[in-house]
């Protein structure tokens, strides 16, 4: 594996709740995390999520945050999709609405962007045919503490053209389809539950589910046969898991935990006139150092 930088910002703060942030951080709406173990973080499952370069400003004077941010993901000479601007976005939460320690959040944002249609695969990159497209995202986030052992987190949102810089590659744009084009709209969330057993155990449990539009996805193609027919350009038609798991702190700074991760993907078949769900088992053992 190559060594990367996962976050590295400058920040100006005062102690009147102002912060200016520039650098690479977390994606600064859809903020919630679920407790999984897993590396993926349940990507394309309900969890919006990554490191992106952005500028962001916060204002959080008492209970309540404000925050205005422009993130951008890194880009390549071999990547489609060329932005024609950074995404937008806007966030306000409340803390402590729903008892102490809780978080209420509303978030969202726009974006424009190009994609790049290429006439063939090798370095050249020589440009066919170039269509603009929208992206917009509206996510609501939860926080809420159950008594002293228990707490609840997760979030939901719906939009279109919602891609890489929240780890929902594949699922942004469909330059194929019969419209001449056309974002993918998609909606999902997830749900996560921390039960803290001891001072050092901790369990967790949560599901995810993530269902783009399927209509936007289609595009014309040729069967087998060449006869033709309806497919789809995403991974997916729908995607969710469901995860456990117990988390062991050793000290302060070192731990280890095991997951049992359940996945049920629904596919369309090769013609492109049904169904398939595939699922799978993931065990996972993990131990970490924060420092």
């Amino acid at each position: 594996l190559l060594p990367r930088m996962r976050l590295g910002y400058a920040e100006a703060k005062n102690d009147k709740g102002l912060s200016i942030r520039g650098g690479q951080d977390w994606v600064p709406v859809a903020a919630q995390n679920p407790g999984t173990i897993d590396f993926g973080v349940q990507s394309w499952s309900g969890n919006l999520w990554w490191r992106v370069p952005q500028f962001t400003l916060r204002y959080k004077p008492k209970n309540i945050e404000f925050l205005v941010s422009a993130m951008k993901h890194r880009v390549s000479n071999e990547q489609e999709q060329q932005e024609k601007m950074p995404w937008l976005l806007g966030r306000i939460g409340f803390s402590d609405l729903l008892g102490k320690g809780s978080l209420v959040a509303i978030g969202g944002g726009i974006r424009s962007a190009s994609d790049v249609a290429l006439t063939s695969s090798d370095a050249t990159g020589a440009v066919a045919d170039t269509s603009d497209y929208s992206s917009n995202l509206v996510a609501l986030e939860l926080k809420v503490p159950l008594g002293e052992k228990f707490v609840i987190n997760g979030e939901v949102y719906t939009g279109q053209g919602i891609g890489r810089e929240f780890v929902h590659y594949g699922l942004d744009y469909n330059p194929a389809s019969p419209e001449g084009g056309k974002e993918i709209a998609t909606k999902g969330g997830f749900a996560s539950l921390k039960f803290l057993a001891t001072e050092k155990i901790e369990f967790n449990a949560g599901f995810g589910l993530d269902d783009p539009d399927n209509t936007d996805m289609q595009y014309e193609g040729v069967d087998e046969g060449g006869d033709p027919v309806v497919l789809l350009s995403g991974p997916y038609l729908k995607n969710q898991t469901i995860f456990v798991n117990m988390k062991y702190k050793v000290t302060k700074n070192f731990g280890w935990g095991l997951e049992f991760i359940n996945f049920t993907t629904t596919v369309a078949d090769a013609a492109g006139t049904g169904e398939t769900d595939l699922e799978g088992q993931r065990f996972t053992a993990s131990w970490w150092y924060a420092f």
